[in-house]
């Protein structure tokens, strides 16, 4: 193992506290992954990092990339790549920069445009977040990364990276709620119907989901182990997540581990034909005892 490589799984240390404790086994590590750099910046500001392309030269040339720590958010890196092969030279990507199986800062290779996980070799769509080979089971996160080529000179030009962007077909947030007409999620008019996605301006996967007493139940859908996505398992009535079998009420209330927090619950209501979300103006503190 070459001491760039041995270095970058190092940083799992100061990356994430538990892929500290994850053993390395030498025929699991990736023989692909490109170790990229790894550089603190800014807090972000109104959800936006702002990035001046020309102060980090690993972003200067299509298919490079760079790991970067906001202040404030060092356990949850970004990986920004440089797409090789785009209709533009400028075209950029922002992932989660952690592997959703344990936690191991991921990589990437920009032969196959994927991204890696240099600890047990867990590969994702670049565009898309996707798993595209375990053993990780959950995508990762996307964020919206806008390049701004002005002035003319491409070196010097600005990319803002949101991390409250959302999917395009869900409700975004506004004036701290979430509005879901019943004329488009049908689901939730029936008791055990539920939908998720990610709402622009909240920037985490948002459940809401219809209980059987007519009331209505709404959490982040953000695993508090690592970081996976949880499902809601109408079968049996509760919430689990798929990467390491966490699982959790409707409520969010943790009832089997490795997870020990339980997830932000949200104030759900139905307000005439939709149902209102109410993430009480702070969507990182959530509604939970209030």
């Amino acid at each position: 193992m070459n001491s760039s490589r041995r270095d970058f799984l190092k940083t799992a240390v100061t990356l994430g506290g538990t892929a500290a404790a994850v053993p390395i086994l030498p025929g699991c590590v990736s023989r692909r992954v490109h170790p990229p750099p790894v550089t603190d910046v800014d807090a972000p500001v109104a959800g936006l990092i702002n990035l001046t392309v020309g102060l980090y030269p690993a972003l200067t040339h299509a298919g490079g990339a760079l790991t970067i720590r906001p202040a404030g958010l060092e356990s949850h890196p970004l990986l920004v790549v440089r797409v090789k092969e785009a209709a533009t030279p400028d075209t950029f990507r922002a992932l989660s920069g952690l592997c959703t199986h344990a936690g191991c800062p991921v990589g990437f290779v920009p032969e196959d445009n994927e991204v890696e996980c240099p600890c047990h070799g867990s590969r994702f769509n670049f565009e898309t977040g996707a798993v595209l080979f375990p053993p990780a089971k959950s995508g990762i996160k996307i964020y919206g990364a806008v390049y701004d080529a002005t002035p003319a000179s491409a070196t010097f030009g600005l990319l803002a990276i949101n991390l409250l962007s959302g999917d395009a077909s869900f409700p975004a947030l506004k004036d701290g709620q979430v509005v879901f007409p019943l004329g488009m999620f049908a689901q939730l008019g029936s008791p055990g119907g539920s939908v998720m996605g990610v709402s622009g301006g909240l920037g985490k996967p948002l459940l809401v989901i219809a209980l059987a007493d007519g009331t209505y139940s709404a959490v982040d859908a953000t695993c508090t182990h690592l970081g996976c996505v949880v499902e809601h398992i109408g079968v049996r009535g509760d919430l689990e997540c798929p990467c390491h079998g966490s699982k959790y009420t409707l409520d969010g209330t943790v009832t089997q581990g490795p997870a020990q927090r339980s997830l932000t619950l949200y104030r759900a209501t139905r307000q005439g034909d939709a149902v209102i979300v109410d993430v009480c103006g702070d969507a990182s503190v959530g509604c939970r005892g209030k």
